[in-house]
């Protein structure tokens, strides 16, 4: 039977929905740990297939998720590790069910994640949790490089998703900043530095144990990546920009103050607003390549789409 589709996620059919459920509950790394294993149909988490369970000795709800990304699941065994604070708490995992070479996790089910109720330090702790990945993930990045679990943004994959974007009508001028991306290029690779990136920084891809105003950030579903630091910073805005939301504005120049805090290099001044502004231009026509003109209505506004994708393309252009 054929379990994942084109792209990698698991085929939604009911049979292999059924298939899955079968091999999970054969499995005995997951059945040792968890009873009352059943299909948990998630809104968010387009690539796997979630179970709901319950840890068979304490009862403790958790939450299983089958087809976990080959660097994922390198990188979420190795922090419950070594880093244990950094994700929520994980009970086993592996590499197979059954005869499919299909990668696992059996984590604690965190109820809440980050949302606006923190009334925009949402970002502020997101960002916190991502310098500090970055941080730990010096200690890693050979290893991880090694075993084909550590990606890299070059300057020919940016390339290619700014003209994605275009092919979909991103707003102009986004074709000037393609014909200067190798200059703007050399420029960011000057003043900022390449770390180790979460690689899929947002606000789906965090988890936090308190309710507003407290807590901390627990970061989940990585895909580490080199590139340069700004880059999630800058993503992170595009994806929640909007005229009322407090906090997100500025994300770039945020996680400079917290690299800084932490002894890491970051410009200021005028440099850093140029680095913020020329991010802001290439992942807004990143994310116009996903989304493309017309966003689903349920997640963001056509008109606020349209303008404030406008906005930040012609100010890196400008720049």
């Amino acid at each position: 039977m054929q379990l994942l589709d084109t792209l990698g996620g698991v085929i939604r059919t009911p049979e292999v929905a059924a298939h899955l459920h079968r091999l999970v509950l054969a499995e005995p790394g997951i059945t040792s740990v968890a009873d009352q294993i059943e299909i948990d149909a998630q809104q968010w988490g387009q690539s796997g297939l979630h179970f709901r369970a319950l840890h068979h000795t304490s009862g403790v709800p958790l939450l299983l998720k089958v087809n976990v990304a080959r660097d994922q699941l390198w990188w979420t065994r190795r922090l419950a590790h070594q880093h244990p604070e950094q994700i929520p708490n994980v009970y086993a995992s592996g590499e197979r069910l059954g005869d499919e070479p299909i990668g696992w996790v059996l984590w604690e089910r965190v109820a809440g994640g980050l949302h606006p109720g923190w009334h925009g330090r949402e970002f502020a702790m997101l960002l916190e949790a991502g310098v500090q990945f970055q941080l730990l993930a010096r200690q890693h990045a050979a290893e991880a490089a090694d075993a084909g679990a550590l990606g890299e943004l070059r300057i020919e994959d940016l390339a290619k998703r700014l003209q994605a974007g275009m092919e979909r009508a991103a707003p102009e001028p986004a074709a000037a900043l393609l014909r200067r991306l190798e200059d703007d290029w050399a420029w960011v690779s000057a003043v900022c530095e390449t770390e180790v990136c979460h690689g899929d920084l947002h606000l789906a891809n965090v988890l936090c144990r308190e309710g507003p105003p407290g807590g901390s950030a627990l970061l989940i579903d990585h895909h580490p990546t080199r590139m340069p630091w700004a880059c999630e910073a800058a993503r992170l805005e595009i994806l929640n920009a909007e005229p009322t939301r407090a906090g997100c504005r500025g994300l770039v120049a945020q996680e400079a103050a917290i690299r800084v805090r932490h002894g890491l290099s970051a410009p200021g001044g005028t440099v850093l607003a140029r680095l913020q502004t020329i991010m802001l231009g290439w992942w807004a026509i990143d994310t116009w390549a996903h989304v493309g003109p017309e966003p689903n209505p349920s997640w963001r506004n056509r008109a606020v789409w349209h303008a404030e994708n406008t906005a930040y393309i012609a100010a890196a252009a400008a720049s």
